[in-house]
């Protein structure tokens, strides 16, 4: 009696420890948590990115670690992903978050987005005459 009682223990002990793990490993999916890094940014214009026009709003633009794309989403819920064309040298690893605009007329282009410990990612590039525009102090 004594011996069964210690194995049901055992096999009770073991599963409690392998449905831990399963949450600690399955939790990131099942929340939408990541480990992605947020930058917020307010536009006071409206931009182009990823060929889509954005207007005057909040947006919070996202990074995962190795991936080929950055999220753009509204505060409305409404994302697109902007895919990274090239990584660009940061000049130092606090560098602080920015966006770069390429000004073509009345016309901002999203064309840099810096994030801080993540370089830069070079995400549109404008052919022909053009000024660059820098929003600096993102959140």
């Amino acid at each position: 009696m004594k011996k069964s009682l210690t194995l049901c223990s055992l096999v009770k002990a073991k599963t409690n420890i392998v449905l831990l793990v399963s949450v600690l490993i399955l939790s990131p999916f099942v929340y939408g948590q990541s480990s992605a890094r947020p930058v917020n940014y307010s536009a006071q214009v409206k931009f182009i990115a990823g060929g889509k026009s954005f207007p005057v709003g909040t947006y919070k633009i996202l990074y995962e670690p190795k991936s080929k794309y950055i999220t753009l989403r509204a505060a409305s819920g409404a994302a697109t992903q902007l895919t990274i064309i090239t990584r660009l040298a940061s000049e130092t690893p606090t560098d602080r978050a920015r966006l770069v605009f390429d000004i073509v007329g009345n016309e901002r282009r999203l064309s840099e987005i810096w994030i801080p410990g993540e370089d830069g990612f070079l995400v549109g590039s404008t052919k022909g005459e053009h000024t660059h525009e820098i929003q600096k102090d993102l959140q």
